[in-house]
């Protein structure tokens, strides 16, 4: 998603719509697969010599259960996504947070960053926030994804699928302790 910061206002602007399933860049991920486009509702707010963009990205992906290998979809949703650029270097930190601070800046003796009125003023004509936009979905992925929170997984010794049909495998048997069955306690004095 690409914001022309021209066409921010002081007072911000609402952006609406969505981004095509290949900013995912998963490549041969086997576990994860995005259905479809990321929905993005996102508000863009120009701050002084900084563009603040803050919403909501979601959409629908598939996962490969971790207990039974089957695939599932499930809505993902990142209501809190942030993006902050400062339009007075490199585009990337924001002017509280460089080298101290605004106050920092100013107990130097140097001018704050001023906004940046036009292109011509801005270093950055405009902001990029695909990637942004990518690490926010991601980091809402669960980590241990489950297509039901009953699922019983798999068989670990035959690989029978629990949730269809039952085995007739025996837990394995623990002899790790068995040298010390043999043993008896001394009794204290």
């Amino acid at each position: 998603m690409l914001i022309t910061l021209n066409d921010v206002p002081e007072e911000g602007r609402d952006y609406e719509g969505t981004e095509p399933r290949g900013i995912f860049e998963i490549g041969d991920d086997d576990n994860v697969k995005l259905k479809e486009s990321v929905s993005y509702r996102l508000r863009a707010i120009r701050g002084i010599g900084a563009l603040y963009v803050n919403g909501t990205v979601w959409g629908d992906v598939a996962f490969r259960c971790s207990r039974c290998d089957k695939w599932f979809t499930q809505a993902i949703e990142a209501n809190d996504f942030v993006s902050a650029w400062n339009l007075a270097d490199d585009g990337r930190t924001p002017p509280e947070r460089a080298e101290g601070g605004v106050e920092n800046i100013k107990e130097k003796g140097k001018k704050p960053p001023r906004a940046a009125n036009s292109a011509k003023d801005a270093c950055l004509e405009s902001v990029d926030l695909t990637g942004d936009i990518r690490e926010s979905m991601i980091l809402a992925f669960p980590h241990y994804p489950v297509c039901d929170s009953a699922c019983k997984g798999m068989c670990p010794q035959c690989g029978t699928n629990l949730n269809q049909k039952e085995c007739n495998c025996q837990p394995p048997t623990d002899d790790r302790w068995v040298g010390l069955d043999g043993l008896k306690l001394k009794e204290e004095p």
